[in-house]
């Protein structure tokens, strides 16, 4: 078993951050050791998730557990730690870096510590983005952006309210407004909780974890974004998803199913507000992608994986921007860890040309969705021209449609039209 290392990828932080928001991996109380019977399987918690001891180190440790010894001292691949199993942790008695264990016992019942012990070994999440930065010149928040209106809103039963200055509520909004900005530069955060998800839905998410992993040899785990109503939050916070739907109109990933987006493209999952103040609402999950397979737009009939070989569809199977869980995977795959609540205000008309700078920056952030990156290069060239004033707005205009086609400039056009 190799030592922990200091080094992750931003996806291994941003996932460490929420494991530690909602409250870890299955998180029950070990209060009496010996009403667990002997363990089948036991994991240890490092790098952000649980992994099964070797098969020889399960051996030895489930000798000790039915033995009666409660601490104890073990060499494991040329390292020796310290286990308690009332404490449910094992110490490397060289280096003193403590991880947690857990295990699930003969009778099928999961042992899982209240937190994980790993955790306070992370790094901190990825800095926050500036706040001072302006949205005229940046995608990022800023000081007014990101400051909540409503933060004791009600309503979220299974929820609690992230305030100003702890721990989550910055890294949330600044992935939320990071992208959202390019879309809507006057959007502004209203609300962020946190989701108090049950010990059962938390247990089936952990199993599904380790059984994708066995199978697949990697969970692919991701952090999404899943937009939705106010009703359908709380419906989700209380009892799990339970409205899977076709793919919306432009949509780059068909399919049946939950769709959801990746974290860089909060926009994406935007859903119209139903409610008499404008408020919108957006779901931070984490999801189980396992093994993808791409689904093409056409594919509006699919409800399930194409074979046993597949979990999950994808837009594209190379860095994909947006998913879809089948609806027979939502409640197994997904559990959702925090709601952003925001508004989208109507910008003051400071200069004759705000309304298609606006409209341009929509169309833009709209195309980044459903064009080749090259192609969006010269896009974005005409824009800069644009700015520059090299070139007027009709010729602008001429140009994007030379680009991109009248047909699929039309239908980019009525997607940012229902969104408002």
């Amino acid at each position: 078993m190799n030592r922990p290392t200091t080094r992750f990828s931003d996806d291994r932080r941003r996932l460490a951050m929420l494991h530690s928001a909602s409250g870890g991996h299955l998180s029950r109380e070990f209060h009496d050791f010996k009403k667990s019977a002997a363990p089948s399987r036991i994991l240890f918690y490092r790098d952000g998730a649980w992994t099964d001891f070797s098969p020889a180190a399960t051996v030895a440790l489930r000798a000790h557990f039915v033995a009666g010894k409660t601490s104890f001292k073990l060499p494991i691949a040329g390292s020796c730690y310290l286990f308690d199993f009332r404490s449910m942790s094992q110490t490397d008695t060289d280096t003193n870096v403590a991880n947690s264990i857990a295990w699930v016992d003969a009778h099928g019942r999961c042992v899982f510590p209240t937190s994980a012990i790993g955790n306070q070994s992370l790094p901190p999440p990825p800095p926050p983005i500036p706040l001072s930065e302006s949205p005229a010149e940046s995608a990022d928040c800023d000081s007014e952006g990101s400051t909540a209106t409503s933060l004791g809103r009600a309503g979220w039963n299974g929820a609690e309210a992230c305030r100003e200055g702890d721990k989550y509520f910055t890294p949330v909004a600044s992935w939320f407004l990071k992208d959202y900005r390019r879309y809507a530069p006057t959007v502004v955060i209203t609300a962020i909780h946190r989701c108090t998800i049950s010990a059962s839905r938390s247990k089936a998410f952990q199993l599904q974890e380790q059984m994708t992993k066995a199978a697949r040899g990697d969970a692919n785990i991701k952090v999404s974004w899943y937009g939705a109503s106010a009703e359908e939050v709380a419906a989700v916070v209380s009892h799990g998803f339970g409205k899977p739907a076709n793919a919306r109109p432009g949509s780059p990933v068909g399919g049946f199913g939950l769709h959801l987006s990746a974290l860089p493209f909060s926009h994406s999952s935007a859903v119209e507000a139903n409610s008499s103040d404008g408020e919108r609402h957006m779901l931070l999950c984490r999801v189980i992608l396992g093994r993808p397979e791409k689904v093409n737009t056409a594919s509006e009939e699919q409800h399930h994986p194409s074979s046993d070989e597949f979990d999950s569809g994808v837009d594209v199977t190379a860095n994909p921007k947006h998913y879809v869980v089948w609806s027979t995977h939502m409640n197994t795959h997904i559990i959702p860890d925090f709601i952003v609540s925001y508004k989208i205000p109507n910008r003051p008309r400071s200069a004759a040309n705000s309304a298609p700078r606006l409209m341009f920056l929509q169309l833009l952030a709209e195309m980044r969705r459903l064009l080749p990156s090259w192609m969006m290069r010269i896009a974005e060239d005409f824009y800069k021209q644009y700015q520059e004033r090299k070139i007027s707005k009709e010729v602008f205009i001429r140009n994007i449609r030379g680009l991109v086609g009248d047909k699929l400039l039309v239908s980019i056009v009525k997607i940012i039209r229902r969104r408002h």
